[in-house]
């Protein structure tokens, strides 16, 4: 099983996989943290709030078939890391 975040794009008659990051797409991310319990609050333009109970917030910018930027995914981490305690 590949990870999150790695696709397989090519393959060898070897067997040699050759894989490459490639991004989430943002509604991937949106898909992440209503899972974890998060409601979206609105926005503005291409901007959604989104907040936890335990008073944790992410602003998530871009069209959700565009591609999550890497500070994206890495605040996403840690912002779901905070909802859990």
């Amino acid at each position: 099983m590949l990870q999150s975040g790695l696709r397989l794009l090519y393959r060898c008659d070897s067997i040699t996989l050759i894989l490459y990051y490639l991004p989430r797409k943002i509604r991937q991310l949106i898909a992440d943290l209503q899972k974890a319990g998060f409601v979206n609050r609105g926005g503005k333009g291409s901007h959604r709030v989104f907040v936890h109970e335990s008073g944790a917030r992410m602003v998530v910018s871009g069209k959700p078939g565009s591609d999550a930027q890497r500070y994206q995914e890495r605040l996403l981490r840690s912002v779901l890391e905070a909802s859990q305690k």
